[in-house]
């Protein structure tokens, strides 16, 4: 192969012909064996948001679970609070540093980071109230990566991630609630940052693009 030849890459029509395209997946989308296992709705990968990714066009930046590293595969079923801690937010920051780093590059090299796809009801990546995905968010924020779209896998027995139903579409992650409402951990900054935000999801009334249905502590 000639030096010319190893410079002009693949041909007219190949993968760097398609869009680069990248979703944020929460770790369980891709390996339900990191769930609390009373609580996995699959036995390896959730296919039908799988399914939906790949007839997008979509590859799957996998996002590391939070919990499991921090607590373990053995862990219980846990709630907000329970992971509204410092060691908690300590250990998300470990693991969100080469996270950024490496979104940062795939920005840089020219793909759209389309958005996140979340889990409904987790204490860390619902993709309301999460507290993994409120780290995530401010980390890319601070590190000028722009996500404006979040998905989620919905809280029911299967986790059918359905395309067609409105629940699957969470929205713009500037509506997201932060806290869950009857939250009782919440530091001092906390509930300044909720009391900020209170105006503005007030003012947006009815017109909010969130799809919320009742949430219950699904471990992610």
């Amino acid at each position: 192969m000639t030096e010319t030849t190893r410079n002009q890459g693949p041909a007219a029509g190949g993968a760097d012909a398609a869009p680069r395209r990248l979703l944020i997946a929460s770790h369980c989308v891709l390996n339900q064996n990191a769930v609390v296992q009373p609580l996995a709705r699959s036995a390896g990968v959730m296919r039908s948001a799988v399914d939906w990714a790949i007839a997008n066009g979509y590859a799957i930046y996998q996002l590391p679970c939070p919990e499991f590293r921090y607590a373990g595969p053995g862990r219980l079923p846990a709630s907000f609070d329970d992971y509204n801690t410092e060691g908690f937010h300590a250990s998300n920051a470990e693991l969100l540093g080469p996270v950024i780093r490496q979104l940062k590059r795939y920005q840089a090299a020219g793909y759209q980071i389309v958005g996140g796809l979340h889990v409904q009801g987790s204490p860390a990546c619902d993709p309301d109230t999460g507290n993994w995905i409120t780290d995530l968010l401010d980390a890319a924020a601070a590190a000028g990566i722009e996500i404006t779209q979040l998905w989620q896998v919905p809280t029911t027995a299967t986790g059918e991630f359905d395309p067609a139903d409105p629940q699957t579409c969470f929205g713009d992650p500037a509506v997201r609630r932060l806290y869950p409402d009857d939250a009782d951990s919440l530091t001092l900054a906390q509930r300044k940052r909720r009391e900020q935000r209170a105006p503005v999801l007030v003012s947006d009334g009815p017109g909010l693009p969130v799809r919320r249905t009742r949430r219950v502590a699904v471990d992610a």
